[in-house]
């Protein structure tokens, strides 16, 4: 699994929803860019993942969100998020 996949939601910025039959859909079309895009965590080390600008962030790790992570960048380190 690509390291970056459970980031590729990371940030978030305010738009327009529309909940239709129970589903939510965003009025614009979203496609952050997380980098770097070939991050490699060595052990005992930590790396810095960041994205565009926005209006605000939400960073997710497994589908989840991260509590707390909500800046333009996020430290991540090899003990917690390697393989992830």
């Amino acid at each position: 699994m690509d390291l970056l996949q459970p980031y590729l939601k990371a940030a978030s910025f305010s738009v327009l929803f529309l909940v239709t039959g129970g589903s939510s859909v965003a009025q614009c079309p979203f496609d952050p860019t997380v980098t770097p895009a070939d991050l490699i965590l060595c052990p005992n080390s930590q790396g810095e993942l960041a994205t565009q600008s926005y209006d605000s962030y939400q960073w997710y790790k497994e589908g989840n969100p991260i509590p707390g992570a909500t800046g333009q960048t996020l430290v991540v380190d090899a003990y917690n998020d390697s393989g992830s």
